[in-house]
């Protein structure tokens, strides 16, 4: 089976004509989809977007299969940043577009609870705010590499989830990333009363390697990268409570419970802390006529 879709978008915000089409491929046991988006005439001219991808089923039941992802993003900077006084060294006809390319591999096993992901990137003139919280754009092009799994382990009625990744970008100095981060949340969840009443209580944590995490300008509203300080290898912990009673929803959070037990160096980016233990709730009542 085959589809296809083409059609213009004329936005008189901008001035800009934008030309659009998605293509869709089906088979037995895989699919594949493409989408285009192009900006022919206006301020934008010259934008394009695309993306695609294609999945396949590896088994009968469908209980495992592979996802291959392509994206790709090419503009020019954003009306902020062409007519903001912070741009003061920016050169777009310069340097060119900002663009953005990647293509993700996933491998999914429902019955395992299992994900397997990798992600390549280039990122080309990226623009961003410089050591001393300059907008600027960076000539050239510059890799991305991830890989990381998920798996999900179930013991009764508890059960363990585990976010894993690695991660690389070959210019550390521009763009700080933490090479390892791990995310995981331990829980047990039961329905009582008659199967009335759901309830679940956890705790979900993450820690991440040490990196020059970026600075903060609140003048600006943005992040710059620093080479002052490493921060990370801090696990930060929440322990929660969820209940369910027919269409009310309660969440109870006591956030970053271990404050002050592991040290005081926690911080979310360069001179900023994380926040401080706190309780948080909510409630949630859907109303039916």
């Amino acid at each position: 089976h085959q589809y296809y879709h083409f059609y213009h978008v004329d936005n008189a915000s901008d001035n800009s004509l934008a030309i659009r089409a998605n293509s869709g491929l089906y088979k037995d046991n895989w699919k594949a989809n493409l989408s285009l988006s192009y900006t022919a005439l206006g301020y934008n001219a010259g934008n394009m977007e695309l993306f695609g991808d294609w999945i396949m089923s590896l088994s009968d039941t469908t209980s495992s299969n592979i996802k291959i992802s392509l994206s790709h993003k090419s503009k020019d900077p954003d009306w902020f940043y062409y007519n903001s006084s912070l741009a003061n060294n920016i050169s777009v006809q310069s340097t060119g577009k900002e663009s953005r390319t990647f293509i993700d591999g996933n491998y999914f096993n429902f019955e395992r609870k299992l994900e397997l992901k990798v992600c390549w990137g280039l990122l080309g003139n990226p623009i961003y705010f410089s050591e001393s919280a300059i907008l600027s754009q960076k000539e050239g092009i510059y890799e991305y590499f991830s890989i990381g799994v998920n798996k999900a382990f179930s013991f009764g009625r508890f059960t363990m989830m585990n976010n894993l990744s690695f991660q690389h970008v070959y210019s550390t100095r521009h763009f700080p990333l933490p090479k390892y981060y791990y995310k995981g949340s331990l829980y047990y969840e039961n329905t009582i009363l008659d199967n009335v009443l759901n309830f679940q209580i956890g705790v979900d944590g993450w820690i991440t390697s040490k990196f020059n995490a970026p600075g903060y300008m609140p003048v600006y509203g943005a992040y710059y990268p620093q080479n002052e300080k490493l921060i990370g290898a801090y696990p930060t912990f929440d322990v929660y409570a969820k209940f369910k009673l027919k269409t009310v929803r309660i969440l109870i959070k006591y956030e970053h419970f271990n404050e002050g037990l592991l040290g005081r160096e926690y911080y979310g980016a360069y001179l900023y802390p994380l926040n401080p233990a706190r309780l948080t709730w909510g409630l949630v009542w859907f109303f039916y006529d």
